[in-house]
């Protein structure tokens, strides 16, 4: 279930299995290196694959060659194997080719509960309360989970 309400930033999300073990991959938009052709907000991926629709309003990072990050931001159309970023705001978006560009899920909780497991192999960012305080809850992520322990509860 996905709850976006009015003072979400990313949205909620529940995944309950009600007690029978599974697990739900969310699809990956994936990674790669952008193509001749990339500019200003379109993305010319080097998917082999078109890609799905259902992606628009998926976040993209995007970064230099040299690791510099030059923006995260949402895929707002799709044509083929290229992708129309979304600004956040009135910010200009500046890519390039050679700019590497990854997927990413996020939101402002994840829930994982009732026998589920989830994975991706685009990394699962809980941003909940501040950006200093992220969870990465997928396998295949960039770099190693980071976490406030403050924002992390235990019961039984």
């Amino acid at each position: 279930m996905y709850l976006h309400g009015p003072d979400s930033t990313y949205g909620d999300v529940i995944f309950d299995n009600g007690g029978r073990a599974g697990t739900t991959e969310l699809p990956a938009f994936g990674s790669g290196v952008a193509q001749v052709g990339t500019t200003g907000a379109t993305l010319v991926t080097d998917r082999v694959e078109a890609i799905p629709p259902y992606f628009v309003g998926h976040w993209v990072r995007v970064e230099t060659p040299d690791r510099v990050v030059k923006g995260t931001w949402r895929v707002g159309a799709v044509d083929g194997t290229s992708a129309t970023l979304e600004p956040n705001g009135t910010e200009t978006i500046s890519l390039a080719e050679g700019d590497e560009w990854f997927g990413e899920y996020r939101f402002d909780t994840v829930t994982v509960t009732g026998g589920a497991t989830l994975q991706s192999l685009d990394p699962i960012l809980e941003v909940g309360g501040s950006a200093s305080t992220s969870l990465a809850l997928a396998h295949g992520n960039l770099e190693a989970p980071t976490w406030s322990t403050g924002a992390v509860s235990v019961s039984t």
